[in-house]
């Protein structure tokens, strides 16, 4: 059966359709977009009043582009249904050493891209290394005390810091950190028709339309 839900716009149109690739089993998103039995995916029309400059997670300055990037984006870690505590996202799982300098995250097993590609630990690296020296990311501040990524295994992660940062799991569940295949994180092209890793792929956009 086919569902399609339309919001009546002012600005931009986005139109997407469901992809949980890479959705934990178990998530409230998974669970509010779970597989169908239609062998057509839904459809969702969302518009906003403010229109999206970019689809670049890293130029991402405004709230449309971070409200596309909670739909489309896949984080390592997530918020709560009600916002009161951080929940696994892509990752199962982290530890942070006894002196706060060390975070080790594991991630789900075969996760994959909307293209089909595997996501792993190489990937994670890649889109962090591009977030942290990009001199022009408004979120570089997140990264104030990171000495360096490391891929442990495919699955597995580690963030060294030069000082403790207990909000991490927190902040890293930003839709801007979500998590882009390594072969295209620096480029630019590649953000205009963006591969997802979130609940939906972006199927069109059209700034500055009705509906």
């Amino acid at each position: 059966m086919k569902h399609r839900f339309n919001m009546i716009g002012f600005v931009s149109i986005l139109a997407l359709f469901a992809s949980t690739l890479a959705i934990p089993s178990g998530s409230a998103t998974a669970a509010s977009n779970s597989h169908s039995t239609s062998s057509a995916p839904s459809v969702m029309k969302i518009a906003w009043p403010e229109q999206a400059t970019t689809l670049d997670p890293d130029r991402a300055d405004s709230a449309s582009t971070n409200n596309i990037w909670a739909l489309l984006g896949g984080t390592l870690t997530n918020l709560s249904s009600n916002y009161t505590s951080v929940e696994p996202g892509l990752a199962t799982s982290w530890t942070v050493s006894s002196n706060g300098l060390t975070w080790t995250f594991t991630l789900r097993s075969n996760l994959k891209f909307s293209n089909g590609q595997p996501l792993t630990a190489t990937d994670v690296k890649a889109t962090f290394d591009r977030e942290r020296t990009d001199k022009v990311n408004p979120h570089i501040g997140d990264f104030a005390v990171w000495r360096d990524v490391v891929v442990k295994s495919p699955t597995e992660v580690v963030i060294e810091l030069s000082k403790p940062q207990p909000s991490l799991p927190l902040i890293l569940s930003g839709p801007y950190h979500a998590i882009i295949p390594a072969a295209s994180v620096a480029k630019t092209a590649s953000y205009r028709n963006p591969i997802s890793d979130g609940p939906y792929k972006l199927q069109s956009l059209n700034p500055g339309g009705t509906r």
